[in-house]
């Protein structure tokens, strides 16, 4: 939660999605990857459910494009009765 907020008041500083990758480093995309490989495989343990079923690859860039989704995106994964969304889907929800 602290990098999307992070990721949020980047974004609201620079609005042009240029700007706001800028000062996002490789190290840092890195991190937000850790931070939400190991968050889905806390919520697939609480679950009793294969530690990967939760996550996908495109999670840490659709959170570095929409942090203003964040909350939504991890409500989602934290439900019981969670379903994986491809990529298209969740980008096809945007607001």
């Amino acid at each position: 939660m602290m990098l999307c907020d992070h990721l949020q008041h980047l974004k609201g500083r620079a609005p042009r999605l240029a700007e706001v990758a800028k000062p996002f480093t490789n190290d840092s995309y890195f991190l937000l990857e850790d931070a939400t490989q190991m968050f889905c495989r806390a919520v697939s343990e609480i679950y009793g459910e294969e530690p990967t079923r939760r996550w996908n690859d495109f999670l840490p860039e659709f959170l570095l494009l929409h942090p203003e989704r964040c909350d939504e995106v991890l409500g989602l994964i934290e439900q019981k009765h969670f379903e994986p969304l491809p990529y298209f889907e969740l980008a096809g929800s945007s607001q």
